[in-house]
């Protein structure tokens, strides 16, 4: 066999290109996938309203201190497009933008699915967890005041609870609440809770200027 020959020929093969990597248009492709994701991000009636942090961690674990450490791997995001070849040789702009488009979107929901995920497992671990099956909003809502940790400002007043509820049962959800806040038995209770809470602060001694 003639090496020359089987050179000749592997210069006639047709070249199949696997990927192609331009740092600068990486970088501007990166921001651009970003300023789309944080748009659809903040148009969410739920995860709008939540910031987000860039933060380190060392290691695959984030850990939660507190009375009940709570440890969970690091979870990564990932989002999917496709462009034509065609639409890139004609520099389809429409084409490129809905590829953007879906990567955020495919973004958004790997990023709600985890943070909704965490928020399960941390509530349950926690025992900060109400099952509503068969129960009405207020039953709900009750067993939460009666059962979930509540807390008191400096003053002694009650800190409301953040609740996050679909939209459509939004008018329900704030009816029922103010429906329990009302009740006499959690009224009861959480008086009980906010002498606990003032007997356990330290005294304070209020000093004479002169």
């Amino acid at each position: 066999m003639d090496p020359s020959s089987s050179a000749d020929e592997s210069k006639t093969q047709p070249q199949i290109v696997t990927g192609i990597q331009f740092p600068a248009y990486d970088v501007a492709a990166r921001g651009l996938l970003q300023k789309v994701f944080e748009a659809k991000r903040l148009a969410q009636p739920v995860l709008g309203r939540i910031d987000l942090m860039e933060k380190d961690h060392a290691g695959p674990i984030r850990s939660v201190g507190g009375e009940k450490p709570f440890d969970s791997p690091m979870k990564m995001h990932s989002g999917a497009g496709s462009i034509s070849i065609d639409d890139l040789e004609n520099r389809s702009f429409a084409a490129y933008a809905k590829m953007i488009q879906t990567m955020a979107e495919d973004l958004l929901e790997s990023l709600a699915r985890t943070y909704f995920g965490e928020i399960r497992a941390l509530t349950a671990h926690v025992g900060n967890v109400v099952d509503g099956a068969g129960k009405s909003l207020f039953e709900q809502l009750k067993e939460g005041m009666m059962n979930v940790a509540i807390y008191f400002d400096d003053d002694g007043n009650l800190v409301p609870k953040q609740l996050v509820v679909h939209p459509d049962v939004k008018d329900a959800a704030s009816a029922a609440l103010a429906q329990v806040l009302s009740d006499p038995e959690v009224q009861a209770h959480v008086e009980a809770e906010r002498q606990k809470f003032l007997q356990s602060r330290p005294r304070r001694r209020v000093l004479s200027p002169c």
